[in-house]
């Protein structure tokens, strides 16, 4: 344990839209360092969920770049920045701008003295390697995500790329949400050091799991946003037509239109054995209730863009840590984590009507073992894949280089 020792933060999130973030400072915190956080507004419910996150960490965090109600001329002249940056982003001042936030980040880390940075999200990227260079200290870098490969726009991807390998060369090391995402940066960096940090939970957020009274075949799935995109339209026109009427009810959770919960409503509107339930976005100790109290949970990721081939995403390892079984998607990061785990659920195809179905049917034709699955997830979670486990070694080598 470093005594005291300061690490600056950076993310051009915010601590709610970016539980990562949150868990990595928490654990840096129980290792003995000073964390402070700079952060920034993304969307309203994040905003609101931010305040009650902020008051039970043992971190220091301030907000930066801006809001768009109570400071709207500094966020305003922050989006208008961004908008200039992402049009001229290969000149001169404008390649260290990459998102409303980068600039804002930059301004108010000058003023800190930390012993090492850490960036979160590529808009944290470029003034974390300022600071940096100037403070002469190490920099580090999670990549949740490949992001070179998080659009379906070649323009968006190509800006991204650029960013990458204008910075990510200068990090001491990176941690990647994945392996796949890992192997996707390492083909890039070879020589750079890069640590897999699944999205994985603190062991102590697992409560003790409680069985399920309850005759209803139980799903959930959470996201910031309920979309098009998301594989639950084609999941419920699946479930919609089994034949086996057994009661099935889905929540769905995050921040959706009207109009399309409507048209998720409406795709099971015949289906009289189903129950819908959409529920705004909640804290994450809410989230974790619900899936308490779930029998699976849903990875329903597309392959494309690249970036949802790749990744493992925190739902995943939410639902372990509930004992929630789990139907995947057949992306290649969900396939090989299901192929190295095969009692955590099933894989699926979303394209294929009947590989849904069938997925379905056959949790319906072991609903009397269900709960000895469950029990295994949970088990699976406590004993392995839990963050306390799954980061020590990217701690380790953060330490190393505050201890030369």
């Amino acid at each position: 344990m470093m005594g005291g020792k300061s690490i600056l933060i950076l993310t051009s999130g915010s601590p709610a839209s970016n539980p990562r973030m949150v868990k990595e400072a928490n654990e840096l915190v129980k290792r003995g360092y000073k964390i402070h956080v700079l952060y920034g507004f993304i969307v309203d419910w994040a905003y609101e969920l931010d305040r009650a996150i902020l008051d039970r960490v043992e971190w220091t965090a301030e907000f930066v770049g801006g809001h768009p109600e109570s400071s709207r001329f500094i966020w305003n002249l922050n989006r208008l920045i961004e908008k200039i940056a992402r049009r001229v982003h290969h000149r001169g001042i404008f390649k260290f701008i990459h998102s409303k936030l980068s600039l804002p980040l930059l301004i108010r880390a000058l003023k800190q003295k930390p012993e090492a940075i850490i960036a979160h999200n590529l808009g944290a990227l470029p003034p974390a390697y300022l600071i940096s260079k100037w403070k002469s200290i190490p920099m580090f870098f999670d990549a949740e995500d490949f992001h070179s490969g998080e659009s379906y726009n070649d323009t968006e991807n190509s800006i991204n790329r650029a960013a990458e390998e204008r910075f990510i060369r200068h990090c001491n090391g990176i941690s990647t949400a994945s392996p796949l995402i890992g192997e996707a940066y390492k083909h890039i960096f070879p020589n750079l050091k890069i640590f897999t940090v699944n999205n994985c939970f603190s062991i102590e957020d697992q409560r003790p799991l409680i069985p399920i009274h309850n005759s209803h075949l139980r799903f959930a799935w959470f996201s910031q946003t309920i979309g098009n995109d998301r594989g639950l339209m084609e999941f419920l026109i699946a479930v919609a037509d089994i034949k086996n009427q057994t009661a099935i009810h889905i929540t769905l959770i995050g921040q959706c239109s009207d109009e399309f919960s409507a048209t998720l409503k409406q795709s099971i509107q015949k289906a009289s054995h189903i129950t819908l339930d959409v529920r705004p976005p909640m804290p994450e100790s809410e989230i974790m209730k619900v899936l308490r109290e779930s029998h699976l949970g849903l990875a329903l990721e597309r392959t494309q863009p690249l970036n949802r081939d790749l990744c493992l995403t925190n739902k995943v390892f939410s639902y372990l840590l509930n004992g929630c079984q789990i139907l995947y998607s057949n992306t290649r990061a969900q396939k090989k984590f299901q192929n190295e785990h095969p009692t955590s659920g099933r894989l699926i195809e979303l394209d294929n009507k009947a590989s849904i179905q069938n997925g379905v049917e056959w949790y319906l034709n072991h609903f009397s073992t269900l709960e000895d699955m469950r029990q295994k997830n949970w088990e699976l979670s406590r004993q392995k894949l839990h963050f306390e486990r799954e980061a020590a070694p990217w701690f380790e080598f953060i330490e190393s280089h505050l201890a030369e």
